[in-house]
């Protein structure tokens, strides 16, 4: 169909057909037409490359939400923002690690109430245990529930949003577990990332990603949802264009540059050493992927670590090299 067949951009692409590159073209093509008659999937777009060549591109029509305000259904194309929710975890997770890799950030496990002088009153011996790799992990051990349906005024991210300092709510909650033993998700934790990379960085949420991870990917036209007083949503609030994948991946093969994580934020392959153990020439993105999903705590119930409810997960257990960002609602970014 004339509709999967990859527009011709001066993005770095370089377009061919699915038969050209050793792929069932007829296989290929057929994903329009599946997703078409499947809408419970609400698909919105599919970009599939292949040795550095796209060989299908394929948006569809479905509906949208922007931070819990339905949007209807919408006919997208590569322009069309579209909403990420939970996934902007993941992207505040990745502007840690650039602010690590800057010297922003020095330790990963400095205590959380450091970058919080304002709030010392809040402080307890065990609360003074919680450390930045905790709030990566979800495992601070903070009293949170987000089960309940966001219009439930007792779900605690919908509390935070309400309170008049939503990092002092944050902080002011009771410890239901220590910290480091128990994953509990808390959109409260990546709120508190955010804040913590601006006072690290000294530029808002917002601004530092568009310039160390967006602008060096050549992904522009990026929305973020934003609380009252202007502060982005960290945790949820990220919409940018369904390509933004093919921008980025366009981006990294014009500037040869090679893999799209060796282009974050112009950082190079590097031998370093952290918590103690030499990595040696390993991509630096990775390397922090690696860092901040490593498994350490465990679910409240069973006992099993669940790699899923991370930040970052593995993408695949035999691909140590892939990673995913989830949402809630099984939205993903690798």
């Amino acid at each position: 169909m004339a509709d999967d067949i990859p527009a011709t951009l001066a993005d770095g692409w370089t377009v061919a057909s699915p038969e050209s590159m050793g792929l069932d073209g007829e296989l290929i093509r057929g994903i329009g037409p599946h997703f078409e008659s499947w809408t419970d999937t609400n698909a919105h777009a599919v970009l599939i490359a292949r040795h550095g060549k796209l060989v299908y591109e394929r948006y569809f029509t479905g509906e949208d939400w922007a931070w819990g305000k339905a949007l209807g259904r919408v006919a997208y194309d590569a322009t069309k923002r579209h909403d990420l929710r939970s996934i902007s975890k993941s992207i505040t997770s990745l502007l840690v690690g650039i602010a690590v890799d800057r010297g922003w950030i020095a330790d990963l496990d400095a205590p959380v109430f450091t970058f919080f002088p304002e709030h010392a009153d809040l402080r307890t011996a065990e609360k003074d245990t919680i450390t930045l790799r905790h709030l990566l992990t979800m495992s601070a051990g903070f009293a949170w529930s987000e089960d309940l349906p966001y219009q439930n005024p007792q779900n605690s991210e919908r509390l935070m949003t309400d309170a008049p300092d939503r990092c002092r709510y944050v902080l002011e909650q009771p410890l239901v577990r220590p910290p480091g033993r128990v994953y509990i998700y808390n959109g409260g934790t990546t709120a508190l990332l955010a804040a913590i990379l601006h006072k690290a960085a000294g530029q808002p949420l917002d601004v530092l990603a568009q310039r160390e991870l967006f602008d060096p990917l050549g992904i522009g036209d990026v929305e973020w949802i934003r609380y009252i007083d202007g502060t982005p949503v960290a945790a949820s609030g990220l919409r940018p264009p369904p390509a933004a994948a093919r921008l980025a991946e366009g981006r990294s093969a014009r500037a040869r540059r090679g893999t799209l994580a060796e282009q974050v934020g112009h950082l190079p392959s590097v031998d370093r050493r952290v918590d103690g153990a030499a990595h040696q020439r390993r991509r630096p993105v990775l390397l922090w992927l690696s860092m901040v999903a490593r498994p350490f705590a465990r679910q409240p119930r069973g006992g099993q670590v669940d790699l899923r409810r991370r930040l970052w997960r593995p993408a695949a257990l035999h691909r140590p090299e892939q990673w995913a960002g989830r949402a809630h609602d099984g939205r993903a970014l690798q």
